[in-house]
């Protein structure tokens, strides 16, 4: 992508595409080294109150079960929606 930009004669984008790459890589490497390597500054225990528990496992179950891409949700799927935008008629 910077070769394309550089080839249209855009120096000053390409200069500024890279600035913004190094500011969000230094971002997300603050955030890595946050994680892994700097000693916790409260060590205590995290507790959720029963909603958000009971949401947050609502949310993972759907996630690890429920499969939108399977043929019968697909199929109930295309049938409420009506005919597919530029899909060829059969």
């Amino acid at each position: 992508m910077l070769q394309a930009v550089l080839g249209t004669g855009q120096v000053w984008l390409a200069l500024v595409a890279v600035m913004f790459a190094l500011v969000g890589t230094f971002y997300y490497i603050r955030v890595v080294k946050l994680m892994y390597f700097d000693e916790p500054q409260d060590a205590g225990r995290i507790d959720a109150r029963l909603d958000v528990s009971v949401l947050l496992s609502a949310n993972g179950w759907r996630c690890l079960c429920w499969n939108p891409a399977s043929a019968a949700h697909a199929t109930v799927f295309l049938r409420d929606q009506g005919p597919v935008s530029g899909a060829a008629a059969t």
